[in-house]
Protein backbone atom coordinates (compact mmCIF):
# COMPACT_ATOMS: atom_id res chain seq x y z
CA UNK A 1 0.00 0.00 0.00
CA UNK A 2 1.10 3.43 -1.13
CA UNK A 3 0.82 6.53 1.32
CA UNK A 4 -2.81 7.84 0.52
CA UNK A 5 -3.90 3.91 -0.77
CA UNK A 6 -7.83 3.77 -0.53
CA UNK A 7 -9.58 0.64 1.75
CA UNK A 8 -12.56 -0.67 0.67
CA UNK A 9 -15.43 -3.03 3.25
CA UNK A 10 -18.87 -3.71 3.23
CA UNK A 11 -21.27 -2.75 6.00
CA UNK A 12 -23.96 -4.72 6.75
CA UNK A 13 -25.50 -1.51 8.99
CA UNK A 14 -25.14 2.13 9.53
CA UNK A 15 -23.25 2.89 12.60
CA UNK A 16 -20.36 4.32 14.46
CA UNK A 17 -17.30 1.38 13.99
CA UNK A 18 -13.57 1.62 14.72
CA UNK A 19 -10.78 1.17 12.72
CA UNK A 20 -7.57 0.27 14.85
CA UNK A 21 -4.08 -0.25 13.07
CA UNK A 22 -1.61 -2.38 14.95
CA UNK A 23 1.88 -3.29 14.28
CA UNK A 24 3.42 -6.80 14.06
CA UNK A 25 3.46 -7.25 18.08
CA UNK A 26 0.05 -6.23 18.57
CA UNK A 27 0.85 -2.44 20.07
CA UNK A 28 -1.93 -0.25 18.58
CA UNK A 29 -0.39 2.68 16.43
CA UNK A 30 -3.78 4.63 15.54
CA UNK A 31 -7.15 3.80 16.28
CA UNK A 32 -10.37 5.75 14.74
CA UNK A 33 -13.97 6.19 15.19
CA UNK A 34 -15.82 6.09 11.83
CA UNK A 35 -19.23 6.26 10.49
CA UNK A 36 -20.11 3.60 8.33
CA UNK A 37 -23.11 3.37 5.81
CA UNK A 38 -24.70 0.34 4.43
CA UNK A 39 -23.04 -1.11 1.58
CA UNK A 40 -19.49 -0.50 0.49
CA UNK A 41 -17.46 2.23 2.31
CA UNK A 42 -14.10 4.06 1.22
CA UNK A 43 -11.52 5.13 3.80
CA UNK A 44 -7.94 6.68 2.87
CA UNK A 45 -5.12 5.27 4.68
CA UNK A 46 -2.10 7.52 5.33
CA UNK A 47 1.27 5.84 6.57
CA UNK A 48 4.11 7.99 5.07
CA UNK A 49 5.17 9.02 8.60
CA UNK A 50 4.62 4.92 10.06
CA UNK A 51 8.14 4.12 10.99
CA UNK A 52 6.81 -0.27 10.27
CA UNK A 53 6.46 -2.06 7.04
CA UNK A 54 3.46 -4.11 7.76
CA UNK A 55 0.45 -3.43 9.61
CA UNK A 56 -2.77 -5.34 10.97
CA UNK A 57 -5.94 -3.44 10.47
CA UNK A 58 -9.00 -4.41 12.06
CA UNK A 59 -12.51 -3.29 12.13
CA UNK A 60 -14.77 -3.24 15.43
CA UNK A 61 -18.33 -2.72 16.06
CA UNK A 62 -19.58 -0.25 18.86
CA UNK A 63 -19.80 -3.56 20.99
CA UNK A 64 -16.36 -3.67 20.43
CA UNK A 65 -16.73 -7.41 17.96
CA UNK A 66 -14.16 -8.36 15.42
CA UNK A 67 -16.13 -7.87 11.85
CA UNK A 68 -12.59 -8.24 9.71
CA UNK A 69 -8.88 -8.27 10.31
CA UNK A 70 -6.40 -7.75 7.58
CA UNK A 71 -2.37 -7.33 6.97
CA UNK A 72 -1.02 -4.61 4.69
CA UNK A 73 2.24 -4.18 3.67
CA UNK A 74 3.80 -0.47 3.28
CA UNK A 75 5.26 0.39 0.20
Amino acid sequence: MVNGGDIYFDLKTAGTYTLTMLDQTQNVITRERISGKVGQNKLKIYTSSLPVKYLYLVLEDQSRTQLGKTTIKIN
